[in-house]
């Protein structure tokens, strides 16, 4: 998957999702950030531009760490700017298309919004297999995605022929998320649905 291809919307890509998306798209990716306490270990995958950074950085306090792992150069470079001198120590970027977890304290919260579309089942399957390394039984993750829906079917073939023509999107269907939430024990706790089910956040925990 070449997804430094995202590299080419970097620039416009937050106000490209809400222009095409609408406000309840940029609000979704706030949903459940009240579960990030202080002192918690926090690590962000495909995260784009960072728009939830600071306020995971005002929640998680002065000793809790983020990880922000995003395989685009480009949108880590607007994710870093987000980032204060004050908080540089407690946050550390990657750019990197696989899923690594850097220290031997686990994540207290994983959060993936948008980014499992754009895998393929192979890499889904790398992603839930990478968390098991990077979780506490008390871990919780955060996901917000795109799920078909039948009013939306021809914005969504729409969406997904435009991105395989700009980035090489991978896909051509939505993946069934569900399938992978219980393949590998995750139960969801709490979920809010947006425009009738085609927008879905939930938190999860290991059941």
């Amino acid at each position: 998957m070449s997804t430094n291809n995202y590299d080419k919307i970097a620039f416009i890509y937050e106000k490209l999702s809400k222009v095409i998306l609408g406000k309840e798209f940029v609000r979704s990716k706030d949903l459940f950030l009240q579960n990030i306490l202080e002192d918690m270990d926090v690590w962000v995958i495909g995260g784009g531009t960072g728009a939830i950074i600071p306020e995971i950085l005002i929640k998680n306090g002065l000793t809790g760490k983020l990880v922000y792992s995003e395989a685009s150069q480009k949108m880590l470079q607007r994710a870093r700017k987000r980032v204060s001198s004050k908080d540089e120590d407690r946050v550390h970027f990657y750019r990197e298309e696989r899923f690594h977890w850097p220290f031997a304290s686990k994540a207290d919260i994983v959060i993936c919004q948008y980014l499992l579309d754009v895998l393929i089942d192979q890499q889904i399957h790398n992603f839930f297999k990478a968390l098991e390394k990077a979780i506490n039984p008390n871990t919780q993750l955060i996901f917000a995605d795109f799920y078909p829906h039948s009013r939306k079917s021809l914005f969504i073939k729409a969406m997904i022929s435009a991105f395989r023509c700009i980035t090489n999107h991978p896909r051509k269907d939505l993946p069934d998320y569900d399938f992978f939430f219980e393949r590998y024990g995750w139960k969801t706790q709490e979920e809010f649905q947006i425009q009738g089910g085609f927008i879905r956040v939930k938190c999860l925990v290991k059941a």
